[in-house]
């Protein structure tokens, strides 16, 4: 088993779900092109840690995930997970459960949905991948 940590840091400045950018720094209304990633060995998300620039309330994180056959991540997540940002310029976790487990292939995305704006911010996910030679 490996972790693997990937960033997806972005400016947004609504209240509306968005897809964390994987390739770029622009963040997506709808699941697209750089909004996704294809896992290359079994596993799950274990936690995304988000540091916004403003407080953003209420915000919920979605793991989001496609197989074989089907083009893009549903635009309903497999989990979410709500944390309160209260605080400005502070990391906060969202750990993730066994309902977010994937397959090698999968394709995975993220959805951001903050109450407030959050502005710019900075996003880390953390992958336990199963690595089998």
């Amino acid at each position: 088993n490996q972790i693997y940590c990937y960033s997806h840091n972005f400016d947004y400045d609504s209240t509306s779900k968005v897809y964390l950018p994987w390739n770029s720094i622009s963040e997506a209304t709808s699941v697209g092109f750089y909004d996704q990633f294809i896992i290359p060995f079994s596993g799950k998300l274990i936690r995304i840690i988000g540091r916004p620039e403003s407080n953003s309330g209420s915000t919920a994180i979605g793991f989001h995930k496609a197989s074989d056959g089907t083009t893009d991540p549903s635009t309903s997540a497999t989990e979410t997970i709500t944390v309160n940002i209260a605080s400005a310029d502070t990391s906060y976790n969202f750990d993730f459960t066994d309902a977010a487990k994937f397959n090698q292939g999968d394709v995975v995305g993220i959805s951001y949905n903050p109450s407030s704006a959050p502005n710019e911010t900075k996003i880390t996910s953390v992958w336990l991948l199963n690595i089998a030679l």
